[in-house]
């Protein structure tokens, strides 16, 4: 890579005169540059966002090849995904692992960090202050592993099989305790690979058991640290299971001989009681089929309506053809869309128990749950987003920021924006002040977007954790010398 990754901490020189704007941060009143890499190199956020393990703040970046004029996530542009970690203001930087793809959520296992190398499935703990080499935990499991008792679990697999062998690790922070095989012959877990935490078909873990298919069709609950287990159900050909594992959505069939795409009749079993409390939700392609949170069962039909059985009171309902189910509101109404991000979606509202529908508001994008509101994003082009706040129940939605990509929102209704994001990724950092209808000019050549404390976002599956405080915001440079990443306080 040309010149190398050089890794240090330092307040160099900078694109535009610092603005009378920033607060002190890391002994600065003027930008710090917390992550220093090859001139020709590009930075761009990873799976990892920030997190911070202990006094170590951990990035997780992508660098992409020297000399990539126009990177893209699509076209293969990626040359190295490294994790980082340094002090909170750059401090004693060290690389903690290379060609880590995926990097777990602290909170879901035990607060060890976890990281996956996606070309190989091995799934890895990370030192964060960067003396250990990364320790293998799984391998071959495809990133797919879920917590359970204090260890993980998953299905190792050779490539391209549709069974392997269940794993379990019983302890995720004690090298010295080995995993063991726990059972031979389980279907292979399936699900979208950037996101190995989603549902998974085939697989699924929670305080309850691990649930898994064998190689004869038989559902099984089973205990990974005595191999002790139950069989739920026989001549299964896949299932989905709700997060806290009460409620299981199973495919009858013949396992290895057909797939969960070839129509097959789907059940609803209730673990709680053991029953199937559904017999027949449709005989239909059961990909297009799930458990939504632990809310409700979707079954998309034949006809492409959906079939919507709501959870746990077992209300069956129908959704027409033209329309999509998105999500269930906490406070009951479902949500629902039609048409397309190009020109646009409009989404409404539906009380389950009456029928009664409301236009919420059109839309490109949208995300759920901040503080129990919608966040609607409208795409301009490729780089101009606008962002608004708007309740479940429609009425004027409230504008948070506009024309510009993933925006950090500040305290007092500030906002930092990248804007003018030209056909080489780079664009104008500018912190916007709507009361006083000011913007300040913070940097130039910054690679794509800005991150910082995105508390509007919370909940939405896109935010992430924020180790810094609320006027603090982060930015990556393409430019010379000063490439890497660059962080400063707004007053």
């Amino acid at each position: 890579m040309s010149g190398g990754l050089v890794l240090g901490l330092g307040c160099g020189p900078h694109a535009v005169e610092p603005p009378t704007e920033l607060a002190e941060f890391c002994g600065s009143d003027e930008p710090v540059q917390l992550l220093s890499v090859g001139s020709d190199d590009y930075v761009a956020r990873h799976t990892a966002g920030f997190q911070r393990v202990g006094d170590r703040w951990v990035l997780g970046y992508a660098t992409y090849a020297p000399g990539t004029s126009h990177p893209s996530y699509d076209s293969g542009a990626i040359s190295t995904t490294t994790i980082y970690s340094t002090g909170p203001c750059g401090e004693d930087p060290a690389a903690i692992g290379e060609g880590i793809d995926v990097v777990y959520d602290l909170e879901t296992f035990d607060a060890v960090l976890m990281g996956c190398r996606t070309a190989t499935g091995d799934v890895l703990v990370l030192d964060a202050e960067g003396r250990a080499s990364p320790r293998s935990l799984l391998s071959a499991v495809g990133c797919i592993v879920r917590p359970y008792a204090g260890g993980i679990v998953g299905v190792e697999r050779e490539p391209g099989e549709a069974y392997g062998t269940l794993v379990f690790r019983p302890s995720i922070s004690d090298p010295a305790i080995p995993a063991r095989v726990v059972l031979d012959g389980v279907a292979v877990p399936e699900t979208d690979p950037e996101h190995p935490l989603f549902p998974s078909l085939f697989f699924h873990a929670s305080d309850r058991a691990v649930l898994v298919v064998t190689r004869a069709g038989e559902l099984l609950s089973i205990d990974p640290r005595t191999g002790e287990h139950s069989v739920l159900r026989t001549a299964v050909r896949a299932f989905y299971a709700s997060t806290n594992g009460r409620w299981v959505l199973w495919q009858e069939g013949a396992p290895g001989t057909t797939r969960p795409e070839d129509p097959g009749t789907i059940r609803l079993l209730d673990r709680d009681s053991g029953e199937d409390v559904i017999e027949d939700l449709g005989t239909v392609d059961f990909t297009r089929s799930h458990v939504s949170h632990d809310d409700m069962v979707l079954i998309e039909q034949p006809d492409e309506s959906t079939r919507v059985v709501l959870l746990p009171s077992l209300q069956d309902l129908t959704v027409e053809p033209e329309l999509f189910v998105s999500y269930r509101h906490a406070s009951g109404p479902l949500v629902l869309g039609t048409g397309d991000p190009s020109p646009g979606i409009a989404l409404f509202g539906m009380e389950p128990e009456s029928g009664d529908m409301w236009l919420i508001g059109d839309t490109t994008i949208w995300y759920p749950s901040i503080d129990g509101d919608l966040l609607l994003i409208d795409k301009h082009d490729e780089w101009d987003f606008d962002y608004w706040r708007t309740s479940v129940q429609g009425g004027e939605p409230e504008l948070l920021a506009e024309h510009t990509y993933w925006p950090a929102f500040l305290s007092e209704g500030r906002l930092g924006a990248v804007r003018d994001i030209g056909a080489n990724w780079h664009g104008e950092l500018w912190i916007d002040d709507p009361e006083t209808g000011e913007s300040t000019l913070l940097d130039r050549r910054v690679f794509m977007s800005v991150l910082g404390p995105h508390q509007v976002l919370e909940g939405t599956g896109i935010d992430y954790p924020w180790p810094y405080g609320d006027d603090v915001v982060v930015w990556s440079v393409h430019d010379g010398n000063r490439s890497g990443l660059w962080a400063a306080r707004v007053k």
